[in-house]
């Protein structure tokens, strides 16, 4: 049964490994691929960290933007 709260709405890469995902319920999780150097399957934290909650969708598209420096914006 598909949960429309736990829906994936954006993935934005943070480079370096780095995924930040936005969930529909306004969850905000922290990714990071530790082995893209080397092709194997090993993440940090194996399922993800939250780092933030209350995310929103914007009317216009864009929900998260990264900066150059890794910094997400709202």
């Amino acid at each position: 049964m598909d949960d429309p709260e736990q829906r994936l709405l954006q993935m934005v890469p943070g480079g370096n490994g780095v995924i930040c995902t936005l969930y529909a319920d306004g969850r905000l999780k922290w990714f990071k691929h530790l082995g893209r150097d080397t092709g194997t399957y090993n993440w940090a934290d194996g399922n993800g960290r939250e780092i933030g909650f209350g995310w929103q969708i914007h009317p216009h598209g864009a929900r998260v933007a990264g900066r150059p420096d890794l910094r997400l914006l709202r």
